[in-house]
């Protein structure tokens, strides 16, 4: 789980105690796929991402109809 908030960075998802790290974790980490939960902010993510989506990476966006993004 990544945010761009620094005050949220080390700490963890409620109830799942997944890790939150920097945005640029996508970078060092190489997913093929991101799963957006902050659907409603889709198009600024996306257009932050497009070297995420240059590299050949694709999207899950859930709401508010799932979808495939490439």
């Amino acid at each position: 789980m990544v945010d761009k908030n620094p005050l949220k960075h080390g700490l963890y998802s409620p109830n799942t105690r997944i890790p939150i790290k920097p945005v640029e974790a996508i970078d060092t980490e190489k997913p093929d796929v991101l799963f957006v939960l902050a659907w409603n902010f889709f198009d600024e993510i996306k257009q932050q991402q497009a070297a995420f989506l240059a590299r050949g990476g694709k999207f899950v966006v859930p709401l508010p109809k799932p979808a495939l993004v490439e």
